[in-house]
């Protein structure tokens, strides 16, 4: 099947074999929207055609072309937030001079593809820092305290899977105040925790693994 293109309301609806993208007809901005079930039953009987020939003589009737264009499209605001996933434990362990934080995530199969491009982006770059109790909006690395050593998925099930994540300590004003926990025998006070963030309540991309007081 080729592109079709053909206006609803005031969106122009792309179709492709892939299904279908909305853009706004006057910026081009992509958008999620929201349609009513006059606009469903529309689209509805378009998707079905199987022929181009067909869709192409139906667009070709000016009042079919009319009724599109003056249905009830309604674009949907997308809500951004960034949050925070706790590990569901967490360990420090010396080798040598060098002390490393451990974890283990148990997360839903949603995470799995940005927690692969976390794992591609530390083979591309060489490294991922994290911070220490670092405000989530603050993205200047002001608190980096470690890097993201080894980041593991160990068994993917139906609906979840396990997460391995190894953070190397480094000798930062803020690594060094991560290291005083251990220090102090209040490893129990700190944690690891995923940084993501999330589009109408759907992970978009994760960020990095910060270690946070545990309050």
């Amino acid at each position: 099947m080729k592109e079709r293109k053909f206006h609803l309301g005031d969106l122009e609806v792309v179709q492709t074999d892939l299904g279908l993208d909305f853009y706004n007809r006057f910026d081009g901005g992509k958008h999620s929207v929201w349609l009513n079930a006059k606009s469903v039953e529309v689209l509805s009987e378009i998707l079905n055609m199987k022929s181009d020939n067909e869709f192409e003589s139906y667009m070709l009737k000016k009042d079919r072309k009319q009724k599109l264009e003056k249905l009830k499209v309604e674009k949907t605001k997308e809500v951004m937030k960034i949050k925070y996933l706790d590990c569901n434990n967490c360990n420090f362990e010396k080798v040598g001079n060098q002390l490393y934080l451990t974890s283990t995530f148990i997360l839903d199969n949603e995470f799995y593809p940005h927690i692969q491009e976390v794992i591609d982006r530390i083979k591309q770059l060489g490294v991922v820092y994290g911070e220490f109790d670092s405000d989530p909006e603050d993205s200047s690395l002001s608190k980096v305290s470690h890097t993201l050593d080894d980041v593991v998925i160990n068994h993917k099930g139906m609906e979840l899977y396990l997460l391995n994540i190894t953070c190397r300590l480094l000798n930062t004003r803020w690594g060094k105040e991560v290291k005083t926990y251990y220090d102090d025998s209040l490893e129990s006070h700190v944690k690891l925790s995923l940084r993501y963030v999330t589009v109408n309540d759907k992970v978009k991309k994760i960020f990095t693994a910060d270690i946070l007081k545990n309050n």
